[in-house]
């Protein structure tokens, strides 16, 4: 293989390393929105602190799981949890090590 066929090899597996990546903290963040907070805001709704002030009346009682869903989503997507950092670190390193295992041919 010429300099130039391994050069683009190394730039095509390095950009798939990077999507890789990228999806991963996309997941990781999902999980921790759906997984702990959702959790979180669903036991919020059941608890005895609900009060008439500030309560949207039938309509909130109907469409308050969209509405959580909706707020687990943009939690989710923000990247400034450390749950989510701590998901995200412990599964780059195998994606890391496991690409850089495939790119020399040896196994992780």
């Amino acid at each position: 293989m010429t300099d130039i066929g391994i050069q683009s090899a190394a730039t095509v597996n390095n950009a798939r390393v990077d999507a890789q990546m990228e999806n991963l903290r996309t997941t990781a963040g999902q999980v921790v929105g759906s997984v702990f907070y959702g959790t979180l805001l669903k036991e919020l709704r059941q608890s005895s602190l609900k009060g008439e002030l500030g309560h949207g009346g039938r309509g909130e009682d109907v469409f308050q799981a969209q509405l959580d869903q909706v707020f687990v989503e943009g939690i989710g997507k923000s990247t400034r949890f450390d749950l989510v950092d701590a998901i995200y670190n412990s599964f780059a390193d195998r994606v890391q090590s496991n690409a850089s295992a495939a790119s020399t041919g040896g196994e992780a």
